[in-house]
């Protein structure tokens, strides 16, 4: 876990500084620069890229973590695995594109209209994930967290400061948004090039009849698998733009922007826990396993829990702040149904690691399946009753359905779960601040009003936690930092 801990807060430490500059656009400079529509049309793009993304990776996300142990080398290096996946790749894309061709009538017509820019962002996040995923094998998290989060972002806050000064139009805007991906993913791989890691050859000797077959199976429920979990994660955007309107999408994007802060470290821990968690599998380790399950599950609700606090004490204050705040206060309730949902994902998140770099990795595909078929006809019943509130209790409605359908798998097959006692806890302590928060003096300044509650419920906050030792890994930290504070004063 120690790996994992000291991996994982270099990567939040990038991960967190991307999360401000997220919030200063999402909250402040897009709601300025764009309309509702044109920011609707902006996540619409994003999301798109990443579900087609997913198809276009041929699997190959987790098979690089999954046989890197195969492939590695004695000199700590790897034989082809790269190189057949950037092959692999190039044709998922080719079949991508021949699809569009073919079947142009039949798509949505947003997607028609913005098939350049979704084409180039979907072939910078295919490749740039394929080198997100390869670099974890070798402990490497900072430096390409740092070019898939905030560099993305400061990127596209770029873009939008320009169009706001009228030096581009719209349609430029949406060609930056598309470099800006382009430029991340050269990047990243030039990065690992330098690093030594970004080899392509072919040793023809390491694909094995027997190697093939397995990695092909992997690969082909692989492909499967994140294409559902892309229907399942994302549809509720795509279902808004087509059942409403971009302008509902674009208040729906901001309260989704909003709830995403929570996991911030969630990428980075399931990232790093990948390749050991795989480890742990090949040598039959379920303790260690286990392990990772527990602590993981309890620092990311920790972490989450704690933001989510602030967050929904803090929400009237922060809108008053937005420009044209007005116009997406209909999503204040989408924020506290998504972030119930982010919570709960969070507690039992890794079991998604587990079951696909276990012998049943197949179960993650039937379960992903079963969650998008839920969320399509919760999407379908609610949008119309609710509006984007419908979207987001569809979402909650399926997390949570899906999440104790695979902690349940994983209980039966392997006796490890991630629930316990100091959950309950740290439940306790938010609620409790959250009440403690509605006695606060009311200040009229939205900045006084946000500093003010920010820093008494996180004081309050730290006390317990840290009082009642509720996470190892956060009481270590604040020893550390105390260490430090005690030999500055002290000089």
């Amino acid at each position: 876990m120690g790996v994992i801990v000291r991996q994982t807060l270099k990567a939040s430490t990038v991960n967190y500084a991307a999360a401000i500059v997220g919030v200063i656009n999402t909250f402040f400079l897009f709601t300025l620069c764009f309309t509702e529509s044109q920011l609707g049309q902006i996540r619409y793009i994003q999301e798109v890229a990443v579900l087609v993304a997913s198809f276009c990776s041929l699997g190959f996300f987790n098979l690089v973590v999954r046989f890197f142990p195969e492939f590695q080398t004695k000199d700590g290096k790897n034989n082809a695995l790269l190189t057949s996946g950037i092959i692999a790749i190039g044709v998922g894309l080719i079949v991508f594109l021949a699809g569009v061709y073919l079947f142009a009538t039949l798509l949505p017509k947003e997607i028609i209209e913005n098939i350049l820019v979704i084409a180039m962002t979907t072939a910078a996040i295919v490749y740039g994930s394929l080198f997100f995923y390869y670099s974890t094998n070798y402990g490497l998290i900072a430096i390409p967290s740092l070019l898939r989060n905030l560099y993305i972002k400061v990127g596209l806050a770029f873009g939008g400061i320009i169009y706001f000064f009228a030096f581009i139009n719209f349609n430029d805007m949406l060609s930056i948004l598309g470099g800006v991906y382009v430029t991340s993913t050269l990047t990243l791989a030039w990065y690992l090039w330098r690093k030594g890691n970004f080899k392509l050859s072919i040793n023809f000797s390491y694909f094995t009849n027997d190697r093939i077959r397995r990695m092909s199976t992997y690969a082909g429920f692989g492909i499967l698998g994140t294409l559902s979990s892309g229907l399942a994660n994302k549809i509720d955007v795509f279902m808004v733009t087509d059942m409403l309107n971009y302008s509902r999408t674009g208040v729906y994007a901001i309260a989704l922007n909003a709830s995403n802060l929570l996991v911030v470290s969630t990428g980075a821990i399931l990232a790093i826990s990948g390749p050991i968690v795989a480890k742990f599998m090949k040598i039959n380790d379920i303790s260690g396993v286990e392990l990772i399950y527990k602590k993981a599950g309890l620092n990311l609700f920790l972490f989450g829990s704690f933001l989510m606090l602030l967050l929904w004490s803090n929400i009237g204050a922060i809108f008053e702040l937005i420009p044209n705040g007005e116009k997406y206060e209909s999503g204040k309730v989408v924020i506290l149904i998504l972030g119930m949902a982010k919570l709960f994902d969070m507690v039992t998140s890794v079991n998604e690691v587990i079951i696909a770099y276990s012998k049943y990795f197949k179960f993650n595909l039937y379960a992903l399946l079963i969650l998008a078929v839920l969320n399509i006809i919760a999407n379908v019943i609610l949008i119309p009753q609710f509006d984007i509130a419908g979207a987001a209790l569809a979402t909650l409605m399926s997390v949570v359905l899906y999440n104790i359908g695979k902690a349940i798998f994983i209980y039966v097959k392997f006796r490890i779960h991630p629930f316990q006692v100091k959950l309950l806890i740290i439940m306790g302590i938010s609620l409790l601040l959250y009440g403690v928060n509605l006695l606060l003096p009311e200040i009229s300044n939205p900045f006084l009003s946000i500093l003010f509650k920010s820093v008494f419920l996180g004081i309050s906050f730290v006390f317990f936690v840290i009082y009642l030792n509720i996470s190892e890994e956060a009481t270590k930290l604040w020893q550390q930092v105390k260490s430090k504070l005690q030999a500055i004063f002290d000089k």
